[in-house]
């Protein structure tokens, strides 16, 4: 950034103006155009904040965290959950998940995870789910795990296709369906979602909701492993015995184009 534009944001920072605190703050935060200084970036932050910026509450808790000062982590996002960041609920509710700055508390994870879930918050639907599932801080229910796998898959995030897609695997909170199933596993498996590819593989080496494949099998479990899926090695060895070297380098090759 040329200092004329850097020196005309410092003085409408300093001069009181939200918005520029908080891009002063970005500036500091990434090191664009100034030298990376994070306790700078928090400072404007906080001015920000202090203002009533909710914005500027979510960014400062977010630089408490990556700082691990759980404890003012907490205290401001807990300020911005509290006016409707959604974010910040989904964020507040991962402390209290993990017990990181207040209290490991699961019925407030699900609390802080259901209002971010309810503003389409897609990680906060998947850890709403799986703690239904598991009956953490919340009566277990599997089809109101189901009901918020379903949400984000349909938003297009891959945990929460491939978490729905083990419902119908399993036949838990829903009719049990190996072709629902492999739906929503290849959706998460075309988005380069690990587990999600290695279930698929399985259910072609099976036959399960699909034809029997070898081969496709053979993919996925490759395509698993590239994405760091160490279950999907097992398979993937075993099939390569399996299978000739021209229709192991064709599949190979196709892998990695993807």
């Amino acid at each position: 950034m040329k200092n004329d534009k850097l020196n005309e944001l410092l003085q409408q920072a300093e001069a009181g103006d939200v918005e520029s605190q908080i891009g002063l703050a970005l500036l500091y935060h990434l090191g664009l155009g100034v030298d990376e200084n994070i306790p700078e970036a928090d400072k404007w932050l906080r001015k920000a904040a202090l203002q009533g910026s909710v914005e500027a509450m979510y960014l400062l808790g977010v630089s408490y965290a990556e700082l691990q000062n759980y404890p003012e982590a907490a205290k401001w996002l807990l300020d911005a959950a509290l006016q409707g960041h959604a974010d910040a609920q989904f964020t507040l509710g991962d402390l209290y998940q993990k017990g990181k700055g207040v209290a490991q508390d699961y019925a407030k994870a699900a609390e802080w995870y259901g209002k971010a879930a309810e503003q389409s918050v897609v990680e906060a639907q998947v850890n709403l789910g799986v703690q239904y599932v598991e009956g953490l801080g919340v009566e277990q229910d599997l089809a109101e795990a189901s009901n918020w796998f379903r949400k984000a898959a349909e938003l297009g995030y891959a945990p929460g296709q491939f978490n729905l897609g083990i419902m119908y695997y399993r036949g838990e909170g829903v009719e049990q369906s190996d072709t629902e199933a492999v739906k929503w596993f290849r959706h998460a498996s075309e988005q380069g979602y690990g587990p999600a590819q290695h279930y698929l593989g399985l259910m072609y080496y099976s036959g399960l909701g699909v034809a029997e494949d070898q081969q496709q099998a053979y993919f996925w479990f490759l395509r698993a492993t590239q994405n760091g899926h160490e279950e999907a090695i097992e398979y993937k060895d075993e099939l390569e015995m399996r299978l000739s070297k021209e229709q192991k380098e064709k599949i190979i090759k196709k892998a990695n184009r993807e």
